[in-house]
């Protein structure tokens, strides 16, 4: 599942980063580190085919369940519950053990609505688990569901750009999470107010995740 950082750029774009860059640990350069309740979050910055992406990384110092984080990271529905960005509307269209297809609908101030429909992957790396995502374009195989959405939400624009990861694994006697993200929410946006929520927000995704992990630990206690 996707937390989108929106940076809204302009309307004319032509930018392709892959997968296989974002995942690249070079390039990245330490924009701030952000105190939360689950620890400090270091956040970087990778340009990749011109276009901004981020990444926060914690080391939580607890061992938490790396499955089940991955689990929450995968169900688009519940993020509407414990998530604390403004997704108001989810729905998984098909899940395998290899991938699930889901799509979101963000409520954003003041401008046009956003909507993705995304292919996220489960991947395993050593003793980390990753859930990584692209688009699927024009909804991939979900055409009907997709028309379905762009009848309900006219106005809403469909993010040309959301590529991201989490990458999880117990590492040094705690749970290192690593969030990468890059996103194009579309449209058209004054150069002015190129950025909602980038580094000063990205790491509520982490927070985020972390404490919904602990809440579904008691609640199994």
């Amino acid at each position: 599942m996707t937390f989108l950082v929106l940076t809204l750029l302009p309307q004319a774009f032509a930018y392709n980063p892959t997968w296989s860059e974002l995942k690249d640990e070079n390039g990245w350069t330490v924009q701030e580190t952000i105190k939360t309740d689950v620890g400090d979050v270091v956040v970087s910055k990778k340009v990749i085919d011109a276009f901004p992406c981020f990444r926060g990384v914690t080391q939580y110092p607890k061992t938490l369940p790396v499955p089940l984080m991955i689990e929450i990271a995968a169900d688009a529905e519940s993020a509407i519950e414990w998530s604390s960005a403004d997704v108001s509307d989810a729905k998984n269209l098909r899940q395998t053990n290899e991938y699930v297809d889901y799509w979101q609908y963000l409520e954003v101030p003041v401008f046009s609505d956003r909507m993705w429909f995304l292919r996220g992957y489960f991947e395993q790396e050593g003793s980390a688990l990753l859930f990584r995502w692209d688009n699927l374009d024009n909804g991939g195989p979900h055409k009907d569901f997709y028309d379905q959405k762009v009848k309900q939400y006219p106005n809403a624009e469909m993010t040309p750009i959301n590529l991201g990861a989490w990458r999880i694994e117990n590492k040094d006697g705690g749970t290192a999470v690593d969030y990468r993200l890059c996103s194009h929410p579309g449209g058209s946006v004054p150069p002015m107010l190129q950025s909602i929520a980038t580094e000063s927000t990205l790491p509520n995704n982490l927070r985020d995740i972390i404490l919904e992990t602990e809440r579904r630990m008691e609640l199994t206690k």
